[in-house]
């Protein structure tokens, strides 16, 4: 069986994540990769192919930099960047979609480097 995901570069050198699913399946997938990344959607749109969300920095760095207190009470609030995620039909007729990571107030180019962290780990969560 192929795989349902890919990670890749569109023709800028800017990374996506290609879903090779119908539409209702990629937009279930990315929503349940982005829940059990523990990644907090802020606001979405089916319409648009649009999710909104606040990835904390320590998912991206791998470094939790709170006090002891707060990662046993659970209380305290992280620090995390808003992104917005786009998924939008590469050719239609096809069933492949592409994910791309931009900022999440402007929906401007992000770091390259950063937007593959954040696919990277869609993927890791969505198979």
């Amino acid at each position: 069986s192929s795989e349902k995901a890919e990670l890749t570069l569109d023709g800028n050198g800017d990374p996506l994540l290609k879903l090779y699913l119908d539409y209702e399946r990629a937009w279930a997938t990315l929503g349940q990769a982005l829940d059990n990344a523990k990644i907090e959607i802020v606001n979405l749109d089916r319409d648009t192919g649009s999710f909104l969300v606040r990835v904390p920095t320590e998912l991206i760095t791998g470094e939790d930099d709170s006090g002891f207190f707060c990662r046993i009470t659970f209380s305290c609030n992280s620090n995390a960047s808003a992104y917005n995620l786009l998924l939008q039909l590469k050719n239609p007729g096809d069933s492949e979609f592409d994910v791309t990571v931009h900022d999440g107030e402007s929906r401007g180019r992000i770091d390259p480097d950063l937007a593959q962290q954040v696919l990277v780990m869609i993927r890791e969560y969505a198979t």
